[in-house]
């Protein structure tokens, strides 16, 4: 049964990502189906979505860039557990978060299109309402445990998407270095001398 849904699925996949000409139709479909309350076809439209981005190229699936980050960001937030602090060894990847589908493929997605559509991504992910709001108020969780569940979801979820595109590429990871990091630093008290004072260091 399990491998007849695999069949199926990877026949869908097929078929929408065959020809550019289909992305009028499948892109916002995708999009819809990304708002089920099925875990199973969140999972298949991502990966449906990053197939099919790949085969239409970036010129095509710019115009629904803003739709797909507002869609990625709000699946992140939600499915995006917290992480294990138990730990005494550190990930090779960061922070150790628990394994979870629907969170690998929309980082996957996520990744994919920071590559494919880099400039425009990256500046929708700066110019965030939440992701602004992380960074310029940071510097007021004293201490972790005082901080409510779901501004710890929504931390972990912006830190791990800036990670992500931060780790894409070299021009991702100056924007978000230069547009961000920068001023999270001075909002904990950090000067940018003392930054490169460490990077020197």
């Amino acid at each position: 049964m399990e491998e007849h849904i695999r069949y199926i699925s990877n026949a869908i996949e097929s078929a929408f990502s065959s020809t550019p000409l289909f992305e009028p139709f499948v892109i916002p479909l995708l999009l819809e189906k990304l708002s089920s309350s099925l875990q199973s076809a969140k999972i298949d439209s991502l990966k449906y979505l990053r197939v099919c981005s790949s085969k239409y190229g970036a010129e095509r699936i710019a115009k629904y860039a803003r739709a797909i980050w507002s869609a990625l960001k709000d699946t992140i937030c939600t499915y995006l557990e917290e992480p294990d602090f138990s730990s005494t060894l550190a990930s090779i990847d960061g922070i150790d978060f628990p394994k979870n589908e629907i969170v690998i493929e929309a980082l996957s997605l996520l990744q994919q299109l920071v590559v494919q559509n880099s400039s425009q991504l990256v500046t929708l992910i700066i110019d965030d309402e939440d992701v602004n709001f992380i960074i310029n108020t940071i510097a007021s969780y004293e201490m972790y445990d005082t901080i409510s569940v779901q501004e710890k979801k929504k931390l972990h979820a912006i830190g791990r998407i800036l990670y992500i595109t931060a780790k894409t590429s070299i021009p991702s990871c100056n924007a978000v270095f230069q547009s961000l990091f920068l001023r999270m630093m001075d909002n904990l008290g950090f000067s940018v001398s003392d930054v490169d004072g460490l990077q020197n260091g």
